[in-house]
């Protein structure tokens, strides 16, 4: 049986389960080169503040299959704050991880762009969505989208925005089919798409 549901600091069980997602669809992402440490603790970061953020998981057979990752522009908590104690494990771990210069990049320009999208109208950031190879290419994005602007909807939120590697026209064109739009302001490597949602 399918089904795509929100989890909570109560799911923290399925994190391992959301981990391993992580690590097939994106295997070239920073994120993995971190660890397993740093990806339970970032994942598990979405369940503990379901009122700001959150976790949608499409699961077939109990299995998870892909998931998605959100959050409210208005959240005050402080990720690097809360991930702090686990980063400086991950360098102390894997020294090798501070010559990878891709890596101290994104991590010197995340609050840069974390802030400029934060400064303005409330709204809800998909942060991060994935389903597992094998299950590519049968709607299943598209399914969680659809929960995505439903959750958003729920929240009473007009305004969905998400940041995509310029280079990634396979993703691009996916979000422009299901009625998002590219704007013109310039995120360095990522572009910026957004959509307005009606709200009743």
């Amino acid at each position: 049986m399918n089904c795509i549901r929100t989890l909570s600091h109560r799911n923290k069980n399925m994190v391992n389960d959301i981990v391993y997602c992580h690590k097939m669809i994106f295997p070239d992402s920073l994120q993995n080169i971190l660890g397993d440490m740093y990806l339970m603790r970032s994942f598990y970061w979405y369940m503990i503040n379901h009122k700001k953020r959150g976790i949608l998981v499409y699961e077939q057979g109990g299995r998870v299959i892909g998931f998605l990752t959100m959050r409210c522009s208005d959240d005050i908590d402080n990720y690097l704050k809360y991930i702090y104690k686990t980063i400086i494990w991950c360098f102390i771990s894997k020294p090798t991880l501070l010559l990878n210069n891709s890596l101290m990049k994104k991590m010197l320009n995340y609050k840069k762009s974390i802030k400029s999208l934060h400064d303005e109208k409330i709204h809800l950031e998909l942060v991060s969505i994935g389903v597992l190879p094998s299950f590519a290419n049968k709607g299943i994005g598209k399914e969680l989208l659809r929960e995505f602007e439903k959750y958003t909807i729920n929240k009473k939120i007009s305004l969905v925005r998400l940041q995509i590697f310029k280079k990634n026209k396979k993703a691009a064109k996916f979000y422009l089919s299901n009625g998002w739009s590219k704007k013109a302001m310039d995120f360095g490597d990522y572009n910026l798409f957004e959509k307005n949602i009606i709200c009743d």
